[in-house]
């Protein structure tokens, strides 16, 4: 039934994570930060590619948004790059203006550590091993991926960051999928599970303040999308859908809340308005200095959580 499939892409290897019944499949990229390329997921025997993914490598490369990436050890900006952290400051590289954005895996080759395949599952893990050689990041840490596609439940990325350092040290995750519309972006109907919208200053930053919205669904119009969002406490799971009302399909992400979880959210529609990112955050964005989500990792701590992408 499952299988792993490995494709050229390029200068790339492609891993394909296929359900042989259905023609459901995940398409990742090991040696570019483990990015997710392409979910093909279905409802009512009819497969729906829902992620706005890359033709050709070098894509990769020249994209600005991010797209499928995975954003370790922060996501979202650290102000002009700077951080202190237990009375020492660090200056980040400066990828996005005069600020630090989305950490520094996103681009490095990961190794294939192991393929699981099931009757009703098939599953791949990824590894980086960070040496702290980033001068602003110097913290030792191990990060493991693992994707998985099943018969029931569509795909899941489980996200595991230990600390390897002798000392503490800061973490943040999020990725970043870019959502199809199937049609005009502005007849998309989306459904978050919060109200708590996070407010930002004209650079991206958060401001401190949260703002109580008036709905948590709306229609996207002609309107731009660039939203925050602080989630219930609660652990569970909290699931942001975006639904299509022409072709009866809703497409959406749930991720895991609670301790050292997703506990935040971000949405956002990019100028060309042809998709829709909706991203889990372990924090918020410039964490490493307003300190809000952010996870110390103790010595041989590991922060361990899951998100996932479904059609119905």
């Amino acid at each position: 039934m499952f299988e792993v499939k490995s494709e050229k892409f390029g200068r790339f290897n492609k891993l394909k994570l296929l359900n042989n019944d259905t023609y459901e499949y995940v398409s990742i990229i090991p040696e570019y930060g483990g990015n997710i390329n392409e979910v093909v997921l279905a409802k009512n025997a009819e497969n729906y590619s829902v992620l706005d993914g890359f033709k050709i490598d070098t894509d990769l490369s020249n994209d600005m948004l991010y797209r499928g990436a995975n954003l370790i050890p922060f996501p979202g900006r650290v102000n002009d790059g700077r951080y202190t952290f237990e009375g020492k400051d660090y200056q980040l590289p400066l990828n996005w203006g005069k600020h630090a954005i989305h950490g520094f895996l996103f681009n490095q080759s990961l190794k294939i550590v192991n393929e699981e395949i099931a009757d009703d599952h098939v599953s791949v893990e990824l590894e980086y091993l960070h040496g702290g050689t980033n001068i602003g990041y110097p913290f030792k840490f191990k990060t493991q991926l693992v994707y998985s596609l099943t018969n029931k439940s569509g795909f899941t990325l489980r996200t595991i960051i230990t600390n390897l350092n002798n000392t503490a040290i800061p973490v943040g995750h999020g990725w970043h999928p870019y959502f199809k519309p199937f049609g005009k972006v502005d007849d998309l109907q989306i459904t978050l599970p919060s109200r708590q919208r996070i407010e930002f200053d004209n650079e991206g930053i958060p401001t401190g303040k949260i703002i109580i919205e008036k709905s948590s669904s709306f229609r996207i119009g002609k309107k731009p999308l660039s939203k925050g969002y602080v989630l219930p406490p609660e652990e569970g799971k909290a699931v942001t859908k975006i639904s299509i009302p022409k072709i009866n399909l809703t497409m959406g992400l749930w991720q895991e809340t609670g301790k050292i979880k997703y506990n935040y959210m971000y949405a956002y529609m990019p100028d060309s308005r042809d998709s829709i990112s909706i991203e889990p955050y372990s924090c918020i964005p410039d964490a490493f200095n307003n300190k809000i989500g952010l996870v110390i990792l103790q010595p041989g701590q590991c922060f361990d959580a899951s998100s996932g992408i479904f059609v119905i």
